[in-house]
C-alpha cells in the first residue's frame, strides 16, 4: 500500500492563514493508521461568524492552544513521505501553504 495522509483544516476567518483546527489521518504501508486532531490558535483572533457557523469553533476554544509553528514538527512527520489528500484540496492545501508562508516554516521534504 502506498502511504497517504488525509488532512482537514478549519479556519477562523476567510484568510487562509487563519487555521483554528487541523485533523490528519495518516496511513502507513502496512495499513496502520494514525489519527491526529488539534485545535490551533490562529495568528489573529478574529473569527468570522460565517466560519463559526460552519465549524462551531470559537475564540475561547483556542485562546490557550498552541499556534501552528508549535504543531509543525508533528504535522510534518505525519505528512512526510505520504501522498496527501483532502476532501476540498484547493482549500486545505491553500491553508497549509498560506500558514507555512505566514510563519516562514519549511515545506515537508
Amino acid at each position: 500500500m502506498t502511504p497517504f495522509a488525509a488532512i482537514d483544516f478549519e479556519t477562523a476567518g476567510y484568510d487562509p492563514a487563519s487555521a483554528c483546527s487541523l485533523g490528519i489521518v495518516a496511513v502507513a504501508e502496512d495499513g496502520s493508521q494514525t489519527e491526529w486532531c488539534r485545535l490551533v490558535r490562529p495568528p489573529v483572533m478574529h473569527f468570522a461568524p460565517g466560519c463559526v457557523a460552519i465549524h462551531g469553533i470559537r475564540p475561547e476554544d483556542v485562546e490557550d492552544k498552541p499556534e501552528f509553528p508549535a504543531l509543525w514538527p508533528e504535522v510534518s512527520s505525519l505528512l512526510r513521505g505520504r501522498i496527501v489528500f483532502a476532501h476540498n484540496a484547493q482549500f486545505d492545501m491553500g491553508v497549509l501553504g498560506a500558514t507555512l508562508d505566514r510563519y516562514n516554516l519549511p515545506e515537508v521534504p
